[in-house]
Parts: structure tokens; C-alpha cells; sequence
């Protein structure tokens, strides 16, 4: 018969025994991996890898053993938190990645640059990051010469909207205009 999570919590505080740790581990695994699979901006196994060790810092910091019950709880609400909290920084750290332009990407290396190039390309930059999403990079790979088929099917939108993102941009003149100054 399997020892309680109560009883395995209690042996573990006391004694710090590994396989103590490793049989609560193991009925905890199914909610771990369940959160771990909502994080896809980290990588399955460092999720997995925190989550776990989330479990391992409360059952170090729980102080109230008497209910069954309130030990489960106290350690799914601790795994719950460091999901919350890894979701949160991973999903602002993608989003800075997003909203960087790869404007290096369009920055031909050559001894020949001058002061007016890099104004240019800084203003471009700037330029590039008030568009928003779908316009922004379609510009992007405008310039690096993708045909439209290509662009449309890298991000999922039609020949048709790419088009008019083309065509909104010609009759602006917003990009060419900073060039020409």
C-alpha cells in the first residue's frame, strides 16, 4: 500500500531523504506536465526542470503538517505559482524579442558606409518599429527580396494583402521619403 502525501511529507522534512522526494515527485508528474507543456516559449524540459524544482523549495518551506488535503493543496498552488511566474517572464521576453527589428539583417558590411547610410538605417529602425506586426515584417522581407508568394506564405496572409501593404507604403511614401532627405 502507497504511503500518503502527508506521511512522505513528513518523512522528508525529518529525514531529507531522496526517495521520499522522488515518490512525491512522481504523483505530482502529471500537473507538472501539464504546466509545463502550457509554457511553449521554454523549452519542455527546463520547464519541467523548474516546475520540479518549485516542488522541491515548498516541500522545504511548508511548516503545516497536519491535513492531507492542505499539504496537496499548498504544493499544487506552489507548482501553480512558478508556472504563473515563468509564464509571465518567458512571454515578455518573447515579446522583446518580437518587437526588435532585425534591421541587421539589412545592413550590407561594406568599408564604404557612410554617416548618411547609418542615419538612414537608424531612422529606418524607428520607422519599422511603429508599424505594426504583419505590416512590419512583410517591409522586412520586401527588402530582403522575398516575392510576394514567398512572404505570403511564410506569414500566413495573402498575395492580395501584401499587395496593398506595397501599395500603402508607395503612395505614403513614408519609407522612401526618409532616404531621399
Amino acid at each position: 500500500m502507497s504511503q500518503s502525501i502527508l506521511q512522505l511529507m513528513k518523512h522528508f522534512k525529518i529525514h531529507q531523504d531522496e526517495n521520499d522526494f522522488n515518490l512525491i515527485l512522481n504523483r505530482f508528474q502529471p500537473l507538472i506536465k501539464k504546466y509545463a507543456k502550457k509554457l511553449y516559449y521554454i523549452e519542455y524540459e527546463d520547464s519541467i526542470q523548474e516546475l520540479c524544482l518549485a516542488l522541491y523549495e515548498a516541500l522545504e518551506n511548508v511548516t503545516y503538517l497536519e491535513n492531507e488535503y492542505a499539504c496537496i493543496s499548498y504544493l499544487k498552488n506552489a507548482i501553480y505559482h512558478r508556472f504563473c511566474k515563468l509564464y509571465a517572464s518567458s512571454k515578455c521576453e518573447q515579446e522583446k524579442i518580437e518587437n526588435q527589428t532585425p534591421y541587421e539583417d539589412l545592413i550590407i558590411s561594406s568599408d564604404d558606409s557612410t554617416m548618411k547610410d547609418t542615419l538612414f538605417l537608424y531612422d529606418l529602425h524607428k520607422k519599422l518599429n511603429t508599424l505594426c506586426y504583419p505590416k512590419k515584417e512583410i517591409v522586412i522581407l520586401l527588402m530582403k527580396g522575398y516575392s510576394d508568394k514567398d512572404i505570403g506564405k511564410q506569414l500566413n496572409c495573402s498575395r492580395q494583402y501584401i499587395n496593398r501593404v506595397k501599395k500603402t507604403i508607395a503612395t505614403n511614401n513614408e519609407l522612401l521619403e526618409m532616404h531621399e532627405e
